[in-house]
């Protein structure tokens, strides 16, 4: 799970902490990430996202690499932790789902975007 806070117009930039998490092991990994994107959008949100691993492989693989491609569409709205509106795109993490809420803020439009994770420094 990670939270973000993001700001775009045309180009826009997002920065957030999350962990990932091994159900097998129990294992938590503390990790940061950044994304930048552009395309024909605006908004300034606050957003959590979860991501699911169908495969240990890409659980690990994320935990080490860390790099996803993504591309879509969205308009979604949030307050007090509510969220309406719908999205629709890829990401290109192999074997993963991705689920997101837009917990306060608003954002809208048509991006391409690339996001880096990494393994937080001081907490693991």
């Amino acid at each position: 799970m990670f939270t973000t806070y993001g700001f775009s117009f045309i180009f826009g930039g997002a920065g957030g902490k999350g962990l990932a998490h091994d159900n097998k092991t129990k294992r938590n990994v503390y990790m940061d990430m950044a994304q930048a994107s552009a395309g024909f959008q605006v908004g300034a949100s606050e957003s959590e996202t979860l991501i699911i691993f169908k495969t240990a492989a890409a659980l690990q693989n994320f935990i080490d690499k860390g790099w996803e491609a993504s591309g879509g569409g969205a308009a979604r709205a949030g307050a007090g932790g509510s969220s309406v509106g719908a999205a629709g795109g890829e990401q290109a993490i192999a074997d993963a789902s991705y689920y997101t809420l837009t917990k306060n803020g608003l954002q809208a439009g048509v991006a391409v975007a690339g996001t880096k994770y990494w393994k937080d420094k001081e907490l693991n």
